[in-house]
C-alpha cells in the first residue's frame, strides 16, 4: 500500500463506508423487490464488470492508488472513473427505495457524504501518481456517464 498523504483519510472514509453499507443492509431488505430489484441487479453487475476491468492490477477497496500501475480505460472505465462508487450507490438507492425509513435516508447521506470525499482524496492521488489521468478525466465522467 502507498503510505502516502490522504492515505488515513482515505482509510478512515472506507471504514465509515462499509459500516453504512453494513447499517443499511441491517437494518431492511437487501433482496430489493420489483421494479427496484432491476436497480440492484444493473449496480451489481456495474461492480462486477469494473472488478473484472481491474483485474490485471493489484485492487483494494480502500482509494489508495498502487505504487507501480496503470490507470484502467477499459470496461465501464471507458466512460466512468468511479464505477464501483456507482455500482454501491445505485444498490444501496434501491435498499432505500424499498424501505425508506429515516434512519436509512440518514445513513444513505452519509454513505454519499463519504463516497464523495474518497472520491477527491482518490482523484488527488491519481493526479498526482499519474501523469496521464489529467486527460483521462477530462474526458470522462465521474459516477454516471454523460451526466456527473
Amino acid at each position: 500500500m502507498n503510505l502516502s498523504k490522504g492515505t488515513i483519510p482515505a482509510l478512515l472514509a472506507t471504514c465509515i463506508q462499509l459500516a453504512a453499507i453494513a447499517a443499511l443492509a441491517m437494518t431492511g431488505p437487501v433482496f430489493a423487490p420489483s421494479p427496484t430489484a432491476i436497480l440492484a441487479v444493473i449496480s451489481v453487475a456495474i461492480g462486477l464488470w469494473a472488478v473484472w476491468s481491474m483485474s490485471s492490477i493489484r485492487w483494494h477497496i480502500a482509494p489508495i492508488p498502487p505504487a507501480a500501475g496503470n490507470i484502467v480505460v477499459r470496461g465501464p472505465y471507458r466512460w466512468i472513473r468511479h464505477p464501483m462508487y456507482a455500482a454501491v450507490i445505485g444498490l444501496t438507492l434501491s435498499w432505500i427505495i424499498s424501505q425508506p425509513t429515516q434512519v436509512r435516508v440518514a445513513t444513505w447521506v452519509i454513505l454519499l457524504v463519504v463516497l464523495g470525499v474518497k472520491i477527491r482524496l482518490e482523484e488527488r492521488m491519481l493526479l498526482s501518481s499519474f501523469p496521464d489521468y489529467p486527460g483521462y478525466k477530462e474526458r470522462t465522467k465521474a459516477i454516471i456517464p454523460f451526466v456527473i
